[in-house]
């Protein structure tokens, strides 16, 4: 038995009833309980569309939904990270890899040249500069969406990682570190800055994928 246009409609009214607010969850959802339904209703056709619905949604335990869209939360975040691990590995091969050592390069001649506390300064106004396009970003992409999805809900780690920054530019050891180090200084911001970098292509591929996948959670 194939379930008709109305009762997958059902199906979806019935899975956003239940707080599944995400689209991808929804559309994934539907397709796995009329596919259960189906298999049901062939077994037994006796057995009514809307009780075989109910069967299926106790199945899914206590809390319903709940748990199968924490579990797709949970799976995103591996798949983000992993992303970001490969973008940020991306930059230490060819051709990137010149960029990283420019970064390299340059962090080094400003650590020379330039006053400690300038730098941080310099260091506090640039991460800002992260954050806000980064932020901006988000919302811009999160305002041309119709739907929510939970695939394009990536991991925001920049926040923690501006703290990070801040803290390592205002230790007591910073100013003896860049002044005896400040080759080691230079890789540390240079991989700050590529791990920046590769967060948000991770999230550009993410979306444009989301795009391809399910063009009308963008009309």
């Amino acid at each position: 038995m194939n379930l008709n246009p109305t009762q997958i409609q059902h199906i979806h009214s019935f899975v956003k009833r239940k707080y599944v607010d995400y689209y991808d969850v929804q559309i994934e959802l539907v397709d796995h309980i009329a596919t259960a339904i189906e298999e049901k209703i062939e077994l037994n056709p006796k057995l009514d569309f809307y009780t075989a619905l109910q069967e299926i949604y106790n199945s899914f335990g206590l809390f319903g939904f709940i748990e199968f869209v924490e579990e797709k939360e949970k799976q995103v975040q591996r798949r983000f990270r992993k992303m970001h691990c490969k973008e940020r590995l991306s930059f230490f091969t060819v051709p990137k890899v010149i960029f990283t050592f420019t970064l390299v390069f340059l962090s080094y001649q400003i650590n020379i040249y330039f006053n400690p506390d300038i730098l941080k300064y310099s260091f506090a106004v640039i991460f800002i500069g992260f954050m806000v396009t980064q932020i901006t970003y988000l919302f811009y992409q999160q305002k041309k969406q119709s739907e929510k999805l939970i695939s394009c809900n990536s991991p925001f780690k920049m926040s923690n990682l501006f703290i990070l920054v801040m803290q390592f530019t205002h230790l007591n050891f910073y100013d003896s570190l860049i002044e005896h180090y400040p080759f080691v200084v230079s890789i540390i911001i240079a991989l700050v800055i590529v791990g920046y970098a590769a967060e948000v292509k991770a999230m550009v591929n993410i979306n444009y994928e989301q795009r391809r996948l399910y063009p009308e959670a963008f009309a």
